[in-house]
């Protein structure tokens, strides 16, 4: 019993001095004061070319374009970017429409993103919501059509969606820049 009591009287003693041996090591560690690299100026035209500026890029840096639509990113490209930063541009494929884009950098110990909207997109609309054979839109869109338990149905790039396939029910229909439930009688 008296040994147990002196072995914890010494092992509480050396606390205090290994929390000031940590104090003092973490103090002594320096930030290095260097130039954050930045994604700047992210701008994206209605027919889909993106553009941006990076600043103070370190080494070998591959920039991902992605389109963000429904809660989802999907990715378009990608760009090997050059030591110490420039101007970048990329063509991305506006045909179906393109509302978000994000720019992603990533290399060994950096990482940067930016993210635009693209101006003027025409808003598109649903002509009817339930309907046997076709699913008709305002204009050409990207669409995806989920039965109840999130399987992807049907998937294209048109005015219309063609659901006569589909057996009778309820889906989701992601189109657009949104989200709606349909109904097949």
């Amino acid at each position: 019993m008296m040994y147990t009591h002196k072995f914890r009287l010494i092992r509480l003693s050396l606390l205090p001095v290994a929390a000031v041996i940590i104090f003092f090591m973490l103090g002594s560690f320096r930030t290095v004061d260097t130039p954050m690299f930045t994604i700047r100026d992210l701008q994206v035209s209605k027919g889909g070319t993106v553009t941006w500026t990076a600043e103070n890029q370190p080494g070998k840096i591959v920039y991902m374009v992605y389109e963000s639509r429904w809660n989802k990113e999907y990715l378009l490209g990608k760009i090997k970017g050059k030591k110490g930063g420039g101007s970048y541009t990329f063509g991305a494929d506006a045909s179906c429409g393109i509302y978000h884009i994000v720019v992603r950098a990533e290399g060994k110990q950096v990482k940067a993103e930016a993210k635009a909207d693209v101006p003027d997109m025409p808003v598109i609309t649903l002509k009817n919501k339930s309907a046997s054979d076709f699913i008709n839109f305002s204009g050409t869109t990207r669409y995806e059509v989920y039965n109840r338990w999130g399987v992807v149905m049907l998937k294209g790039c048109d005015f219309r969606a063609d659901i006569s396939t589909l057996p009778q029910g309820q889906y989701y229909l992601n189109f657009g820049d949104g989200t709606v439930e349909i109904y097949k009688p």
